[in-house]
């Protein structure tokens, strides 16, 4: 019967193989055995480089209701300020012309933030920030400027 190897650990003394075991999980990116559901979990950062912040969805107040708003983190190419044009295309062809872009990238879509801020004279659609992401990293259900300024003006916002 081959001999096993000790070695120290903060708790205690900690068997070779579990060790071994325990440092293989750390590379394949496995936090920890799930006990409830019987197999091991993946760490949900094992697309993202270290330091960056992913993408995550936040909360955040319109007219009294808490709606959930796509807080892009890191995961953006470009972000703009505009004026609202009051159609998603016309949003879209001012970002493009303010970033220097002929047309959107392929494989990004440019999502409408929630800060939206309402306009200070009457006529105008408001001003907000856009920012260019994957369409992947977009596809997460939320809400944003757009049904912040619907919902403050009364207007429907174009496609």
């Amino acid at each position: 019967m081959p001999r096993q190897i000790q070695t120290r650990s903060k708790t205690g003394v900690m068997l070779f193989k579990n060790r071994a075991r325990n440092d293989w999980m750390k590379r394949k990116g496995i936090e920890r055995d799930n006990i409830q559901l019987g197999k091991r979990i993946r760490k949900k950062t094992r697309f993202y480089t270290p330091g960056e912040i992913q993408p995550f969805i936040e909360m955040f107040d319109l007219n009294g209701q808490q709606r959930p708003g796509l807080n892009p983190g890191t995961h953006y190419r470009r972000a703009v300020h505009i004026a609202y044009t009051g159609g998603r295309l016309g949003d879209f062809a001012v970002a493009n012309a303010a970033a220097g872009y002929n047309q959107t990238p392929a494989g990004h879509v440019w999502h409408h933030f929630h800060d939206w801020t309402p306009p200070l004279v009457h006529g105008g659609n408001g001003y907000g920030t856009l920012f260019l992401m994957t369409t992947a990293e977009h596809g997460i259900y939320h809400c944003g400027g757009v049904l912040q300024m619907e919902t403050h003006l009364g207007v429907p916002y174009r496609p």
